[in-house]
């Protein structure tokens, strides 16, 4: 017999119905190693940074969330390569860009 709550595992799912949001995962989210990076990456024009890193703020088994700068150069739906810790040159797209504030924004992409 369990004696704690921490034998258990909760996984919310959530959906959208009838005017009520809810937040709908595939993928349990867990944290990162400490200081883990996210670097993404496409070739570019001389014009536009084809490089930029930012700190891994959660993982899941399909992707991850990042926290960059505001200068973020791509968007929503822009095919990269992505470093994550130590996997290097996988696939990737970035699926949501979400301002922070004035300075920073989430960014969340799906590594394939």
């Amino acid at each position: 017999m369990l004696d704690s709550c921490s034998d258990f595992i909760i996984i919310r799912i959530d959906f959208k119905y009838k005017g009520i949001i809810m937040d709908k995962r595939q993928n349990i989210r867990f944290d990162p190693d400490e200081n883990s990076l996210l670097e993404l990456f496409k070739k570019g024009s001389p014009n536009k940074p084809n490089r930029i890193v930012g700190l891994v703020r959660d993982e899941s088994y399909h992707g991850c969330g990042a926290i960059f700068r505001k200068n973020f150069p791509f968007k929503k739906g822009d095919k990269v390569m992505a470093n994550v810790g130590k996997l290097t040159n996988l696939k990737a797209e970035i699926v949501w860009v979400t301002d922070v504030d004035e300075v920073f924004v989430k960014v969340g992409v799906f590594l394939s």
